[in-house]
């Protein structure tokens, strides 16, 4: 059932992988020599202080393509593995119900515990491998740029993992209650989208700060990762979170009717 998951959700990986590649190589390729040409330090002063907030610009100097990625970059591929994963929760354990094919699976020798847990361990070794695979091409930029600062790096490229199983986890959830995966990714989409726009509500103003604790992004912030060279204690509420929402998945899946 693993190799089977693997397969199956190897295409969508792929694509969305190439897609990130291309872009962050673009940005390695050009941000040089446009730097070099434009003084992004003093354009963005002239920008709103509740802007520069929201993407870190007031901590980090985005003349440097690091400066970039642990500011904009950071905000960019965190969204885009979250969505990677919304899509890759909400289609995993719906997808035979969803294409007619539920009948099948169960008439191999094979029980709800092992479909269930081949899935979701393929889908988080996915998001893992998407991670890495950022890892692999920043890395390689920065070295090449002469701009790497290794500790970092490594806490920027895969601290979004945390952000990535737990849209996993909560798109997968989410998925449960449809029959129609079309539809549940909508929605778990959505979700992302929501939560998002909700993260950079709360970072451009105090007042209501206390709205990024009701969102997975609100828990991993590049500025910790920029100005401590770690991350903050209350992060591990985000793996609270993942282990929450693998639970309400196992116990609903066990009592859903596919058939």
């Amino acid at each position: 059932m693993f190799k089977r998951e693997i397969k199956v959700n190897f295409k969508s990986f792929l694509v969305w992988g190439i897609a990130l590649s291309l872009l962050l190589i673009l940005v390695f390729l050009i941000y040089p020599s446009i730097s070099d040409k434009i003084e992004f330090d003093d354009i963005i002063r002239n920008f709103p202080p509740q802007l520069l907030k929201t993407f870190n610009f007031d901590v980090v100097s985005i003349s440097t393509v690091f400066g970039w990625y642990a500011s904009e970059g950071f905000t960019i591929v965190s969204l885009i593995v979250a969505m990677y994963a919304a899509v890759l929760g909400s289609s995993i354990i719906l997808k035979e119900e969803s294409d007619k094919t539920i009948e099948f699976l169960y008439s191999k020798p094979v029980s709800r515990r092992q479909i269930l847990l081949s899935k979701l361990l393929a889908g988080t070794l996915y998001i893992i491998a998407f991670n890495v695979l950022i890892m692999v091409i920043t890395g390689i930029g920065f070295i090449l740029s002469d701009d790497m600062h290794i500790v970092k790096w490594l806490l920027l490229t895969l601290s979004p993992i945390l952000i990535g199983l737990a849209s996993f986890v909560i798109s997968a959830f989410v998925s449960l209650f449809f029959k129609k995966a079309r539809k549940a990714m909508g929605v778990a989409l959505g979700i992302i989208m929501g939560t998002y726009l909700i993260n950079i509500i709360a970072k451009m103003s105090d007042n209501v700060s206390f709205l990024k604790y009701i969102t997975p992004f609100g828990y991993i912030d590049s500025v910790d990762i920029v100005t401590e060279a770690s991350l903050p204690l209350y992060s591990v509420i985000i793996v609270i979170i993942i282990i929450v929402f693998t639970g309400l998945i196992w116990f609903k899946y066990h009592r859903k009717e596919f058939l």
